[in-house]
């Protein structure tokens, strides 16, 4: 059963790409055409998203797997930056919302501008075995990114920067009201988070091949 709230995060992020890159069209109408695929892929995956989410957004260590609870001081967001802000439920679930959204965005750039032989072939990935291999490395994601951006002539780059700006900057600035260094230091974690969405694209594209790949070493 297809997940609604997928369809409308490739809506959202459809728009994303024809407001914040140089070739619009190009990139839209790209992702309109595998958009069954990414949709399957996406579909997937998503225990892992939401399981990345739970991670990036508690505000309660007991919640998380003991390997995301060892690193909750690096990946947790409300408990680095917004253990000094006021919390209203409404508030929180925004917060939430725009972690699992970034995550996500960072996904969809992968699968919209990166070809894969056998990305089709989901029934090779394990997501239990994918969790494993992938947490670990998503806490760096940059470093084993590194030429990433240049390699997809900083599309990247751009839609995280005209995402943030537009959705994640007002709630942070005007929503919780945080100071001017802490956006700077939110803005590196909300890179970091996107480019870990990212970074899942190719650790699923080479299960798609076989167990014995990898990225980043064992």
């Amino acid at each position: 059963m297809m997940n609604s709230r997928i369809q409308t995060l490739l809506g959202e992020y459809r728009g994303i790409l024809s407001q914040g890159t140089n070739d619009p069209q190009t990139t839209a109408t790209e992702l309109d055409r595998i958009q069954p695929l990414v949709t399957r892929v996406v579909n997937h995956v998503w225990p892992l998203v939401e399981s990345y989410n739970n991670s990036t957004s508690t505000c309660n260590v007991s919640t998380l797997s003991p390997a995301a609870a060892s690193y909750v001081g690096v990946i947790a967001y409300p408990l680095r930056f917004l253990h000094r802000v006021r919390l209203t439920p409404d508030r929180y679930e925004e917060v939430r919302t725009q972690l699992l959204t970034c995550f996500v965005y960072g996904l969809l750039t992968h699968l919209s501008l990166k070809t894969f032989p056998t990305r089709d072939r989901i029934e090779r990935v394990d997501i239990e075995i994918l969790w494993k291999d992938y947490f670990p490395k998503s806490l760096l994601p940059r470093r084993l990114l590194s030429t990433y951006d240049h390699d997809c002539n900083s599309l990247p780059s751009a839609i995280f920067d005209y995402y943030f700006r537009t959705c994640v900057e007002p709630l942070l600035r005007n929503g919780l009201g945080l100071s001017w260094w802490k956006l700077v230091r939110s803005r590196s974690y909300f890179l970091d988070l996107f480019f870990a969405g990212v970074l899942l694209g190719p650790m699923y594209d080479l299960k798609t091949r076989g167990p014995e790949q990898s990225i980043g070493g064992a």
